[in-house]
């Protein structure tokens, strides 16, 4: 019965063991993932900022080929002036909020 007790009880310490390592292989891995993920995400954030970027671009160029792109010239001075007055309207305003 002491044998079969022993047979048992190393059995069970064996198992034990097993798990143990098992535990520690998991643990690694998720370690391993959390640091994929974060990694991951970091570029998300860094392509997110990049889409916007570029976006703004593409309307500047959208903005700039209108103009451009004017039936004649008379069409873009027109186009042109209507923007330096809201530019100047812009500045007014903020030369105004200065001295208050």
């Amino acid at each position: 019965m002491t044998n079969e007790k022993e047979n048992i009880l190393n059995e069970f310490k064996g198992k034990f063991k097993q798990i143990v390592a098992l535990c520690d292989r998991l643990r690694e891995e998720n370690t391993d993932l959390r640091a994929k993920k974060e990694s991951l995400e970091k570029e998300l954030n860094n392509k997110a900022d990049e889409i916007t970027v570029l976006n703004s671009k593409y309307e500047n160029l959208k903005t700039l080929n209108s103009l451009i792109s004017g039936d004649n010239s008379h069409d873009t001075k027109i186009k042109l002036n209507r923007i330096v007055r809201e530019i100047d309207r812009c500045l007014s305003l903020i030369d105004s909020n200065q001295t208050n």
